[in-house]
């Protein structure tokens, strides 16, 4: 009996496998600016940068972004009420007249008004940072400060009072607020108090009395983001600085997940609500010089991690802060970074809407192939869009990007030579042309024989 080329057993191994989830990464806008945090409200994507509120659309590959005013202050949070009211919390430095964190807008940035209304009541909490909007009571918002701080608003902004620490009470700062998605009544707090120890507070009744779910009796360490299951109110990511803790309890006890090299600070974490084993994790170097844009993920519950490095770019500054937005049936992670504007990462094309069948029929095929040598790749675009086409391998890393540019309706063509972007041969395996076109995602399988 004959035995098979390595082409032959190639092919067969590449029509038993799945298809890899490929890491995307995709510049997203907002270039030299800092972004401190990003917001979802219907198709649009605003950001909080550093001088003053942004937006673009969700569904375009554009990465330009609209000014919504505040120009020339730095953002801290964001509640976006509908496309004309907004509230912002701003960086303020207490000195002289330059007091007043809170500002109001209700023709969608053409005009912001100062929107205090006693937070801080003229302490030194003045300064509101992060800003959430509850999803069990959509008049109601909570609002973090410098001190071990929650306040609660239950009339859009228009009056505050302290639930959680006092006002006046100074401290590193509370960092987040967020509330369980399976259980809007359950709010979690963390930050990092007088004695630079890192806590976390959860209420169980909407904000209105907390308890300690998290309390290190010693550590040089803060919590800066958190992230709960879609569905177990038990279950809870905190990132912290230069690690990553979960409870399964709701927060009695505590186990460390996760210590990477270089101890960064995870400002960002999210859990895919599609897969709820996955999560996403982010942040910055304590080092100050321009660091890689990395970002860490596990697909079981934080058991195991892997990172995926951008590499287009090497000036970035780390990540401020994370937004997982739900789309197409798969996950978008956006990353407001320091001083590099805004970032998408995705998993190819479970993260892009696969699930759409029109998706299937846009890379029509790669012949010849198995190969020895160039591919022609065909694809339908089916009216004038932004089209990326890109060679991953079967770990999920770039090869080559043959297309990234708008192109007219129709059928087109492209040649894959079989070598990777510094021009040498690709070694032989199983590759995959990735074709993206606004939010369909196609992929096929390209086997490369020796």
């Amino acid at each position: 009996m004959a035995t098979p080329d390595r082409s032959a057993w190639l092919l067969l191994l590449a029509l038993a496998l799945p298809a890899p989830a490929v890491a995307q990464w995709r510049f997203a806008g907002l270039d030299g600016h800092m972004v401190k945090t990003l917001v979802r409200h219907e198709g649009s994507l605003y950001a909080g940068t550093d001088d003053g509120v942004r937006f673009t659309s969700l569904v375009s590959p554009d990465t330009t972004w609209m000014s919504a005013g505040l120009t020339g202050r730095e953002v801290n949070g964001l509640v976006i009420v509908d496309p004309d009211t907004l509230l912002a919390s701003t960086v303020i430095s207490g000195a002289g007249a330059d007091t007043i964190s809170i500002f109001r807008t209700v023709d969608g940035g053409e005009a912001w008004e100062p929107f205090q209304n006693g937070f801080g009541l003229g302490f030194g909490t003045n300064e509101a940072r992060a800003l959430l909007r509850s999803a069990a009571d959509r008049n109601t918002i909570f609002a973090t400060a410098p001190g071990k701080l929650v306040a609660k608003s239950t009339n859009l902004g228009l009056s505050w009072r302290a639930v959680m620490g006092d006002w006046g009470y100074l401290a590193p700062g509370t960092h987040f607020v967020s509330e369980s998605p399976a259980a809007p009544s359950i709010v979690w707090a963390g930050g990092e108090n007088t004695a630079h120890l890192p806590y976390v507070e959860v209420s169980r009744d909407c904000g209105e009395t907390w308890t300690t779910a998290y309390d290190a009796s010693s550590s040089d360490n803060s919590c800066y983001s958190i992230a709960c299951d879609p569905a177990d109110t038990n279950l809870v990511y905190v990132g912290m600085e230069g690690q990553i803790i979960k409870t399964t309890d709701g927060g009695d006890t505590w186990s460390t997940l996760y210590l990477p090299p270089g101890a960064p600070y995870f400002y960002g974490i999210a859990v895919s609500p599609t897969q709820p084993t996955r999560v996403f994790a982010a942040g910055l170097l304590h080092n100050p010089e321009p660091q890689p844009l990395v970002i860490h993920l596990s697909d079981d519950q934080g058991e195991h991690w892997v990172t995926h490095q951008e590499d287009e770019i090497t000036d970035h500054h780390g990540v401020l802060c994370m937004l997982l937005v739900e789309q197409g049936g798969g996950d978008r992670v956006f990353l407001g970074t320091w001083g590099a504007g805004v970032f998408e990462f995705a998993l190819g094309a479970a993260a892009v809407g696969a699930h759409n069948p029109q998706a299937t029929l846009l890379l029509q095929r790669c012949t010849p192939n198995p190969t020895r040598g160039a591919v022609c790749i065909v694809c339908e675009v089916l009216s004038p869009s932004w089209v990326q086409l890109v060679i991953h391998d079967v770990c999920g890393r770039r090869v080559e990007s043959l297309i990234d540019r708008v192109l007219p309706a129709g059928r087109h063509e492209s040649m894959w030579s079989g070598t990777g972007r510094r021009g040498h041969r690709v070694t032989p395996g199983i590759y995959y042309a990735t074709l993206r076109v606004g939010r369909l995602v196609a992929s096929k399988r390209i086997v490369v024989g020796g």
